[in-house]
């Protein structure tokens, strides 16, 4: 008997920690740099990767999406969407 591949697809909200580095002379200089730079939105020369901190998403709600579906069942065979937690109604 053949078997089928499908994907629940889930929106998440999740903490990453990214990593930066900053030359300076002095760790109180460094930090001032890192808060500039943070504020004004300029982080990406400092940048060094990220990882995702365990135990620290939450599934959302439709709600908290606006509405919108935040899971969603997927075959993989043919890559059409089945059905989401907003319409509950088959697609196919």
């Amino acid at each position: 008997m053949p078997q089928f591949e499908f994907h629940l697809d889930k929106k998440v909200t999740s903490w990453y920690r990214e990593t930066h580095y900053v030359d300076a002379d002095t760790l109180q200089e460094a930090q001032k740099i890192m808060i500039e730079k943070f504020a004004q939105g300029d982080t990406d020369e400092t940048f060094d990767g990220q990882e995702e901190i365990p135990d620290t998403w939450d599934a959302l709600t439709p709600k908290d999406n606006g509405g919108e579906p935040t899971q969603e069942i997927w075959c993989e065979e043919s890559m059409l969407l089945l059905i989401d937690n907003v319409t509950k109604q088959p697609m196919i």
